[in-house]
């Protein structure tokens, strides 16, 4: 896991409330005891439903809800305005998001994998301070037309039903890596060459037959994944990529590095074939 989508925690045993893994299936009084409290650990439990009283911890900076059984997020979650790290992992009924979410100006990290999301909510799309966001592993057909994810440094969309991407893609001008695996995404739009701060693409398993050109303008691309892909050939601009160190292109078909991609090899980059 990259060092983006592990916020630090300074942990105050005072203003500290960890309830995970206790088999619970509501959240006990203890939880919302100290309105002083600013982290609180839930996850691991079987918890349906957050009680009113969590309302009144308006100090929380930290809520890890993941592992669970939430089938959805009261509107008062949006009242939380210190909130910086949410973790919804692995609630498989959370199928909708509250609109008072698109309230919480101070959010960085956002995890929601695996929660049965069928598509981003615009009030997902406004968090314009969110700097990791994961929804891999849901059910997602379409990258909204606009966002204002000015801040996003890691997005991670693995595995979901994404058959293509706008050009807006290519406003998300904070981003350093991008996750895309497993989605059949045939073709890759061309304001993708924007994204001038990436270091890691990653596309494997998608259904892509080349590569548009303006790849070569990621001049801080370190990492670029295209493993089981539908490529018939590597252009010869991947090798005027200055910053690749890892190219894999595995089961595409290649046995071994095209002549062309020499230059790559003679300064050090890992190629896979």
């Amino acid at each position: 896991m990259s060092a983006a989508s592990i916020p630090t925690m300074r942990v105050d045993p005072a203003t500290m409330v960890d309830l995970s893994r206790r088999d619970l299936d509501t959240v006990p009084e203890q939880a919302w005891q100290s309105a002083d409290t600013t982290q609180l650990a839930l996850g691991w439990n079987r918890i349906t439903a957050l009680p009113d009283e969590l309302h009144a911890l308006r100090r929380l900076t930290h809520l890890y809800l993941h592992d669970n059984d939430l089938g959805e997020l009261p509107e008062w979650i949006g009242d939380l305005r210190d909130l910086r790290v949410l973790d919804l992992n692995r609630n498989r009924r959370l199928h909708r998001l509250p609109k008072s979410l698109g309230e919480l100006s101070q959010l960085r990290f956002v995890y929601l994998a695996d929660t049965g999301l069928h598509e981003i909510p615009e009030q997902l799309c406004r968090l314009s301070t969110v700097e990791y966001l994961n929804l891999s592993d849901n059910r997602i057909i379409e990258f909204p037309q606009w966002t204002e994810w000015r801040a996003l440094v890691e997005l991670r969309l693995q595995d979901n039903g994404i058959t293509a991407l706008p050009g807006s893609i290519g406003e998300l001008g904070a981003l350093r890596e991008l996750h895309l695996d497993g989605n059949p995404i045939a073709e890759l739009p061309e304001p993708l060459g924007r994204l001038t701060q990436l270091r890691t693409l990653s596309l494997r398993g998608c259904r892509l037959e080349d590569l548009p050109r303006e790849i070569s303008l990621l001049q801080r691309l370190h990492t670029l994944d295209l493993r089981a892909n539908r490529l018939t050939e590597l252009p010869g601009w991947l090798a005027e990529l200055p910053a690749l160190e890892r190219l894999d292109v595995r089961w595409n078909g290649w046995n071994i590095p095209p002549p062309h991609l020499r230059p790559l090899l003679d300064r050090g980059c890992r190629i896979y074939c």
